[in-house]
């Protein structure tokens, strides 16, 4: 599955979030009218040929948050061969259950290393010969995909403002500090996203 691909597949997964009047949030939340804050809801874990994914949503605030935003997933990934879960990075919804934006967090944030750029190509390979029946499977697997070279300068940059406050702080251990939450963003507009690969219907 190319980025082409993903983007009509996406779209089709939506379509059938839209006839069943649900969306990636309402398909992890046990229970939306409840919501607990900073409660981890979990996706369904699922293996590929060269990784495990795992995932959950939470809700609570943080640092210049955006109050648009109903609460946010986080993403990991774990190379077979390795036995540590490495962070991917954090998808920001908004109230409509839709992505907003997607973000880097500090490592203390989720106690978790960084996926590095070189096993982002992995990811997308595996990803994108994955079949599943699960509808949230198949939104997590179109949306990283079809973002994938975003979520690469996402880590880009993140790296970058790594080795910038490396040499503009005094503070030994960047990973854990608290003052440090967030590294890179990058906004999501997903009905533009859409439109660059599939042709309105005439």
């Amino acid at each position: 599955m190319n980025t082409s691909e993903s983007a009509h597949y996406l779209l089709s997964v939506l379509t059938d979030m839209g006839e069943q009047k649900t969306n990636p949030v309402l398909l992890t939340l046990t229970d939306p009218e409840h919501i607990e804050l900073k409660h981890k809801y979990y996706i369904p874990p699922f293996q590929t040929e060269n990784l495990c994914f795992k995932g959950f949503y939470h809700c609570h605030t943080y640092p210049d948050i955006n109050h648009a935003e109903h609460g946010h997933f986080h993403f990991f990934i774990k190379l077979n061969k390795s036995e540590n879960w490495q962070h991917l990075a954090a998808l920001s919804m908004n109230q409509q259950g839709q992505p907003e934006q997607w973000l880097t967090v500090n490592q203390w944030v989720t106690n978790s290393s960084w996926v590095e750029k070189k096993d982002l190509d992995t990811l997308v390979k595996d990803l994108s010969i994955f079949e599943s029946e699960n509808l949230l499977h198949e939104w997590v697997i179109a949306i990283i995909i079809l973002y994938s070279d975003q979520l690469k300068e996402l880590i880009d940059l993140r790296d970058q403002q790594l080795s910038l406050i490396k040499t503009t702080t005094e503070t030994p251990d960047i990973i854990n500090d608290r003052n440090l939450y967030q590294f890179s963003s990058a906004q999501i507009f997903l009905e533009n996203k859409l439109n660059e690969y599939i042709s309105p219907s005439i």
